[in-house]
């Protein structure tokens, strides 16, 4: 605990608070920009995380 109270000392009293303050690196982007940006990740968890475990959860069903 005390490296990290010194690390603080050599940055400065406000390192720990000055990242809680600032805007997210996004908030300057206009909304369909971000959606632009989330999209893609969106799809990739559908296809790759949820689509499978669907696939064998209803297998039976599906081969029908």
């Amino acid at each position: 605990m005390s490296q990290w109270r010194g690390l603080l000392r050599l940055l400065g009293e406000n390192a720990g608070r000055e990242r809680r303050s600032k805007e997210r690196e996004v908030d300057h982007l206009p909304s369909p920009l971000r959606l632009a940006c989330i999209v893609p990740v969106a799809v990739a968890a559908m296809v790759w995380v949820i689509m499978p475990l669907l696939s064998r959860w209803f297998a039976g069903w599906l081969s029908r």
